[in-house]
């Protein structure tokens, strides 16, 4: 044994290569609920368990997480550090309503790193059920927030294509984020209530949040 494999038996009292070969199969299962890729939830289960071997010191069992649990939280912040590095989309206040750079990506960002990673699969979640209730709206709602939220149009543009004045078109966009971010905490919350299955997360969604 290594030093970080005689570390882990003394903090766990389990050896190290059983405990890998029982979790690790598992913890990619999980991850490719994420990640849809079974060949990158294991690349990122194997980076898991290579950072928790090297990380004892910062795990505490008095707190309550088991071991394995605590390298699944590791597996799933490297998850999301990576998809996020891969969006670069700066979180914008909600009190900025026409700000031509803000989208409803911005108003359902993660920006609380105190929080669990967990809170942050639950954004994504978010994310995901953002562009199905966009595709949901009523037609005159849909049609502005596709074209801005989806396909990233200026507001000038999009008044220029359905040949409406501009300002309606930011009005019928400040309305139609308030109707998505309303539906979505709705049926986010009965999700979570009612334990309802959940469709796989799409990280490659045309909705992109951080």
């Amino acid at each position: 044994m290594n030093h970080f494999e005689l570390l882990f038996k003394d903090i766990t009292g389990q050896d190290f290569t059983p405990f890998y070969l029982e979790h690790k199969p598992k913890l990619t299962w999980h991850l490719s609920k994420f990640t849809q890729n079974l060949e990158e939830a294991e690349d990122f289960a194997e980076e898991a368990f290579i950072q928790g071997l090297h990380k004892l010191e910062q795990y505490d069992p008095h707190k309550g997480a088991q071991i394995h649990t605590w390298i699944y939280t590791i597996g799933k912040h490297l998850v999301i550090k990576n998809w996020k590095e891969k969006q670069k989309i700066p979180a914008i206040s909600l009190d900025k309503e026409y700000d031509d750079n803000l989208t409803l990506s911005s108003f359902i960002a993660y920006e609380d790193t105190s929080h669990e990673q967990l809170d942050e699969i639950e954004y994504l979640r978010k994310a995901q059920l953002c562009e199905e209730a966009i595709y949901s709206l009523p037609e005159k709602y849909r049609e502005v927030m596709i074209m801005r939220e989806l396909k990233k149009l200026q507001y000038k543009d999009i008044a220029k294509n359905l040949n409406r004045n501009l300002s309606t078109v930011k009005s019928q966009i400040k309305k139609g984020r308030s109707l998505v971010m309303k539906r979505v905490e709705r049926k986010f919350k009965s999700i979570k209530e009612n334990g309802l299955e959940q469709k796989p997360i799409n990280l490659e969604s045309k909705f992109a949040v951080i």
